[in-house]
């Protein structure tokens, strides 16, 4: 799959933020951990852990996605393939929730497969927030099943250039995704013609 970096432009992602408006305001509660999960043959699932660090209880719902990329850009279908125990949960201020995740489905070997799960923090109908500001968060975590344990990444770059810039296109031609913390474009006399940092995923294929 491919992916295209528009140089010198910078995409972030992270959580999603979204608010009821109205009143005095609350700060976001939900911590998620970690940011990546890795399911290997051997285990059969993998461990997210919720944290609610706020005053309040909270509800968060948990919802996996088929992650593929497609004309550069990342395409999630919804799917009954990521199996997530327990799929909601309410978390009191201060505790803490042990999610267990799993991918069923056949996998052909050495093919990593590649999912998305979202954590999302919904409005408690028990508490009396209907003249707050409530921060709800929704967090974004890549999910890879099945990946190879040796999985060189094979890069094939193309420049184009267009009217917002320069374009790199980046084809990862291997068994398994890679991700740059960084990619720099520099001229052979070794002028640096840009750079971005946050660089996305490329998925395998």
């Amino acid at each position: 799959m491919h992916r295209s970096i528009r140089a010198g432009v910078l995409r972030l992602c992270g959580a999603l933020v979204a608010a009821l408006i109205s009143g005095p305001a609350f700060a976001a509660s939900l911590e998620v951990a970690p940011t990546k999960l890795v399911i290997d043959g051997k285990s059969g699932s993998a461990t997210l852990s919720l944290a609610n660090r706020g005053t309040v209880p909270i509800i968060v719902q948990l919802e996996g996605f088929i992650w593929e990329q497609k004309d550069g850009k990342d395409v999630l279908t919804p799917t009954d393939s990521v199996l997530v125990s327990p799929p909601m949960a309410r978390i009191p201020p201060g505790g803490k929730q042990t999610v267990r995740i799993m991918a069923r489905g056949d996998a052909k070997p050495g093919v990593e497969r590649t999912f998305r799960l979202f954590a999302s923090e919904l409005p408690d109908p028990s508490t009396n927030e209907a003249r707050t500001i409530r921060v709800l968060l929704q967090f974004n975590v890549p999910v890879f099943v099945n990946t190879p344990v040796v999985a060189a990444p094979q890069l094939a770059w193309e420049a184009q250039s267009g009217d917002k810039g320069l374009v790199l296109n980046a084809r990862n031609l291997g068994r398994a995704h890679t991700k740059f913390t960084k990619v720099e474009v520099v001229t052979p006399s070794g002028r640096r013609l840009a750079t971005t940092q946050g660089v996305p995923y490329v998925l395998a294929g």
